[in-house]
């Protein structure tokens, strides 16, 4: 297991947290026309660890004054195979620290990197034309280049997000789940 900081120090503070726990994902290989059965299985499988760590969760959490309310989401933990330059647009740019698409002198959708991890955004009316996957493949091409490796997550409802991983050349490695803990009102 992975310890991403010292816990207790920030568990003993008095704020509300999230708990962050990841692991990697599993496969179900199974024949197509058991796509349904499968898919419930999976669903099960993953309640009943819920549960599981719930319970082993709560113990902490209630040491230092939290309740765990829920699972608050989970989405996809993404890493780089080849990055696909086929994306990337002749509009997009590198501006200061990020890639952009500018529309009329207007920074319309960006991809910028943040310890190596990549986020992009893209105004509504300019959504769906390519310039999100763009900035982000350009930004991806960028660090292989200058040998950085980075890293892509995606809410696990945010299908255009994980469709311009896919299509940039991310794949899936890991899942991410958090659970909403808040501090206890006296």
């Amino acid at each position: 297991m992975t310890e991403y900081e010292d816990s207790a120090e920030i568990l003993s503070m008095d704020f509300d947290c999230i708990i962050p726990f990841e692991f990697d994902e599993f496969n179900i290989k199974a024949f197509d026309v058991l796509k349904d059965i499968a898919e419930k299985f999976e669903i099960k499988f993953e309640k009943s660890a819920f549960d599981y760590l719930y319970e082993k969760i709560k113990p902490y959490t209630d040491k230092w004054g939290y309740t765990v309310a829920r699972l608050y989401n989970w989405g996809y933990f993404y890493e780089m195979d080849q990055v696909n330059t086929d994306v990337i647009l002749d509009s997009t740019i590198k501006h200061e620290n990020m890639f952009v698409t500018m529309i009329d002198g207007n920074i319309v959708s960006f991809a910028e990197e943040n310890m190596g991890e990549i986020g992009v955004e893209t105004i509504a009316e300019y959504q769906h034309r390519g310039y999100g996957a763009s900035n982000v493949a350009a930004l991806a091409k960028y660090c292989a280049d200058i040998n950085k490796k980075v890293f892509y997550y995606c809410d696990r409802y945010n299908i255009a997000s994980q469709r311009i991983a896919e299509k940039v050349g991310f794949v899936i490695t890991n899942r991410y789940y958090f659970y909403t803990c808040y501090k206890n009102e006296e």
